[in-house]
Formats: C-alpha cells, sequence, structure tokens
C-alpha cells in the first residue's frame, strides 16, 4: 500500500479525518486533489515548519474524540 492507497482507505472509513500527501512528482497533484479534496498537496521537498503549521491547522478544526477504532 502506498500513501495515496492509504488516503483513499482512509476517505472511505474516516471521510473526516484530515489526509495530507506529499510526491516528489507534480503529476501527483491532481490525484492528490481527488483523494483529499481542500487538503494540500506538498511537492518534495518541502519545508517542515510549513507542514506543522498546516497540520496545526487542520486538527484545530478535525472533530474530536478519535474514532476508537485508531
Amino acid at each position: 500500500m502506498d500513501g495515496f492507497q492509504l488516503a483513499l482507505w482512509i476517505r472511505e472509513g474516516y471521510p473526516t479525518m484530515p489526509v495530507f500527501l506529499a510526491s516528489g512528482d507534480i503529476g501527483k497533484a491532481r490525484t492528490s486533489y481527488e483523494l483529499a479534496p481542500g487538503q494540500p498537496f506538498f511537492l518534495k521537498p518541502y519545508d517542515m515548519d510549513v507542514i506543522v503549521s498546516r497540520i496545526r491547522e487542520a486538527l484545530r478544526f478535525w472533530p474530536l474524540p478519535l474514532p476508537d477504532e485508531l
């Protein structure tokens, strides 16, 4: 399973969970948008400070508590 397959699995089982995708292939940006609309796509190499900021921002709005299955 690659990261994009994992994103699809998350979307199907936990549709409100934020999903972030990264790749060194700019061609995967479209696939990323289809799997995780509204979520950022990070082109490698990326700035770790930007990623940490985006994750914190996404988690502020994610409905908690976490699902019991996680």
